[in-house]
């Protein structure tokens, strides 16, 4: 199985099991997934083989653990895996336009050191990712509020001691930022 497939199976399922609580070792039976509805609908891509395979490396892992519960067996995440649910959270959170602009301007300004070169690129990808603008190497400008987004991201990156996020009201050659925004 390729490492991005099992990492979005293993994803998936630690993503369930924070939002449910809990989940039926009836996922790993034969033609159940396909019958699947609701939340649990996404895992309807994934073969039993695979499944089977992601619960067992979450186990191993510590991240689930298996419960005897009225006759059936079922998941549920560890305190280890309720933490990477939430790194995981921090993860996929995006900021989100609201639909008033405010008029100020969001930069978020880094100096990540070279020993930290990965989570720096990963940073910077994040950034592009999410729709800021890249006004110089390390600074960046969204109009919309951010901090909590960008400093939990840059908190789980450990790199938040390098990263500032400041709120402006004015800044010079706006025009462009206005279009590049659609906020004209």
């Amino acid at each position: 199985m390729k490492a991005r497939q099992a990492y979005s199976i293993t994803n998936t399922i630690i993503n369930l099991l924070a939002a449910g609580g809990v989940l039926s070792a009836a996922l790993i039976v034969p033609g159940v997934a396909r019958a699947l509805k609701g939340p649990l609908k996404s895992l309807r891509r994934f073969s039993q083989r695979q499944l089977y395979l992601a619960i067992y490396r979450l186990k191993r892992k510590k991240l689930i653990r298996e419960i005897e519960q009225k006759g059936d067996t079922i998941f549920q995440l560890t305190s280890q895996g309720q933490k990477a649910a939430q790194q995981l959270s921090v993860w996929f959170a995006m900021p989100q336009p609201v639909s008033h602009w405010d008029k100020k301007w969001r930069l978020v300004i880094f100096d990540i050191p070279e020993k930290k070169k990965v989570a720096r690129d990963v940073f910077r990808e994040k950034l592009k990712l999410w729709g800021f603008y890249q006004l110089q190497k390390s600074v960046w400008i969204w109009p919309y509020p951010c901090r909590q987004t960008v400093e939990g991201f840059a908190e789980a990156l450990g790199i938040s001691p390098y990263v500032q996020v400041a709120e402006v009201n004015y800044i010079s050659r706006y025009q462009p930022l206005l279009r590049r925004f659609d906020l004209i």
